[in-house]
């Protein structure tokens, strides 16, 4: 970064395009694009991502189970992906009836 502010002050000195310089400084001082990383290991995001990629996905039960949150906190968090562009696909709906909380297949 220093040269090319060196660069740009030479340019100015010199009377020369400084158009160049000012380039590779503006270059030079841009903050580096964040690194797309994964879940912090040994998170609850980890546990949920998890069990979310297996062959035969998971319901909301194994990931209450796994995370101890309640069940609308779980749904909030399916949500929260896909505003991260973490594509959530719901392959059937099961509605708790009874005293049992047996569930029930709707389509």
């Amino acid at each position: 970064m220093r040269q090319a502010a060196e660069a740009v002050v030479a340019a100015w000195e010199g009377g020369s395009d400084v158009t160049p310089a000012m380039v590779a400084l503006k270059a030079a001082l841009a903050p580096a694009p964040k690194a797309s990383r994964g879940p912090r290991i040994g998170t609850k995001n980890e546990a949920v991502l998890a069990l979310l990629r297996r062959e035969d996905g998971a319901s909301v039960a194994p990931i209450i189970e796994a995370t101890g949150w309640a069940p609308h906190t779980v749904r909030g968090y399916l949500a929260g992906l896909k505003k991260r562009g973490i594509g959530v696909e719901v392959l059937k709906w099961v509605k708790q009836i009874g005293p049992n909380k047996q569930g029930a297949e709707t389509e």
